[in-house]
Order: structure tokens, then sequence, then C-alpha cells
């Protein structure tokens, strides 16, 4: 494979790769494993006896869209499954356990653990259980408490001054942040949503000011000192939440700010028992219930 030309080879946030070849195959129906990096990998790992080349692949479950999904054994579901993602997971025998969060602040790490922590707890019809790395809750530094909107299908539009309130607070004349400092990650699929983010960011946007404005996939492996994530709790399955808030949240070094709108209060289980925890640990983070 043309990556044996090299003495060693990382890849970071794997999953992400494999959540996008599985997309394909789902949107497709078409067999899609055919792929330079996915093959040179695992031809690597395969002759790892006869190669000098060494392999260290991040790949982490809890923030894949559809690792959950995928482990569906009901027939009467169709997903078909991506036979390299398969055959890959099943080479993982030397696996190393990262369990130190060194990126974001004391308060920013602990929410991500409970919400690790609760995603890895959802157990599917006919799925098998998932176990993931532990995540060590805190850090040495502290910062701001990250704070969680909950807005309620009644209160639709509180997202947008919610949201406004926020850039204008990061963008105040004490701050000291510019606007590649700060970025809003967006999950919904309503394109009429996407329009009035667009519409609120032009109003903040300088040639010298400019916010990033991603979905939490795309983001995979960058930070910002500060993020905001707004989510649309009606749009997408429940391991898919989790998956977007966690990714979302991670990429926040002190601050964080959750927009959940759309929100149904008792409609998953896992979600709620996720939202109880973090109501108790007022030492870290914040929810404002507008339902």
């Amino acid at each position: 494979g043309v990556m044996t030309i090299f003495d060693s080879v990382f890849v970071d946030d794997f999953q992400s790769l494999i959540d996008s070849h599985q997309a394909t195959l789902v949107i497709s129906r078409m067999d899609v494993n055919k792929n330079t990096i996915f093959e040179s990998i695992l031809h690597i790992i395969k002759e790892s006896t006869n190669s000098t080349t060494s392999v260290w692949i991040l790949s982490d479950n809890a923030q894949s869209v559809l690792y959950i999904l995928e482990q569906f054994k009901n027939s009467e579901i169709e997903y078909p499954v991506s036979a390299f993602g398969v055959e890959l997971r099943s080479l993982f025998v030397n696996s190393k356990r990262l369990t130190v969060n060194l990126r974001n602040t004391c308060e920013v790490s602990t929410v991500l653990s409970i919400i690790r922590t609760h995603h890895e707890r959802i157990v599917l019809p006919e799925s098998d259980p998932v176990t993931w790395p532990q995540q060590k809750e805190g850090h040495f530094l502290r910062g701001t408490k990250p704070v969680i909107y909950l807005v309620g299908e009644s209160k639709m539009t509180a997202w947008i001054d919610i949201l406004t309130r926020e850039l204008w607070e990061l963008k105040g004349t004490n701050s000291c942040l510019k606007g590649s400092d700060i970025a809003v990650l967006c999950a919904f699929k309503d394109l009429t949503l996407k329009t009035t983010l667009e519409s609120i960011l032009k109003r903040f946007n300088t040639p010298d000011y400019q916010i990033t404005f991603l979905a939490p996939f795309l983001s995979m492996s960058a930070e910002w000192p500060a993020v905001i994530t707004l989510f649309d709790f009606a749009s997408f399955a429940i391991p898919s939440s989790f998956s977007f808030l966690y990714t979302a949240i991670s990429r926040a070094r002190m601050y964080s700010t959750v927009i959940v709108f759309n929100y149904t209060p008792n409609t998953c289980q896992y979600f709620d028992k996720c939202l109880e925890e973090l109501r108790r640990r007022s030492d870290v983070c914040r929810i404002v219930e507008l339902c």
C-alpha cells in the first residue's frame, strides 16, 4: 500500500471516516468498500509482522453518529453495514485506553464525562451492549460553567434571542476574543433554520472578524476557546443526539453554551437521566429550562 513508504502513520478521528463511509453505503446501497486510506491501513495491520510501518489509529465510537445504529441485529431493520468497518474494528486487539482529558477545563471535561457515561448506557432492541474507554472527570484548570438551555416547541424562537445575546457577550468591547476564537456548531435538518442562523451571524461577521459556522461532525480535531452549540432535539435519534452533543461540547476549551430547541421532556429515559445528573452537578454546569 501507499502508506508503507512511511515509518509511522497516525490517523485521528477515524470514526468520522467510518461514519462517512457508512453513510455513503446507506444512501447508495452499493458496495463502496474500495478506498485508498482504508485499504492501506488494513494492509499494514494485516501484514504487521512483515512491515516496518507503525500505525496509530484514534477512533472514538462515542463520537460516531452511526456506531450504535450499526449494532442492530433485527432483520426487520434495513441498515446495511460497512464490511470495512466490521473488519477494521475486529482488528483492534491492542487498542489503548485514553482516560485523561487535557483539552477542556474542569467544568467542560466533567460535563463530557457525564454525557459519555449515559451515552454508553443506551441499549437498543436487538443490539449488543457497547463498552467505551471511560473518561476521567475534571481537569486542573478551572473555567466558566457550561450552560445548557432547554427550549420547548412553544418557545421555538427563543433560541434566536439566546444566540444573539451570547454572541454579543463574546464580542463585547472588553472581550479579548477574535472571531476565529468562536465557533457556532449546529445540528438540525430544517434548512430555514440554517438561513435564519446565517442572517444572525452576518450581523457580527466582518472581514476581520469571522465566526466559524459548522456542523459538529465537520469539526473533528478542531477546537476553539468558545463554542455555542445549536441542537434540534426533534430532528435526530437519541444515539445520534448524544454523539452530536459530546462532539460539539468537546470542541470548547473554556466556554460552552448549548441551546437545545424543540425539546420535549420525558421522551427518552436515557436523555432524561443524563439531564437529571447534570442538574445535580450545579458545581460544573447550569441548566436553564424554557419549556
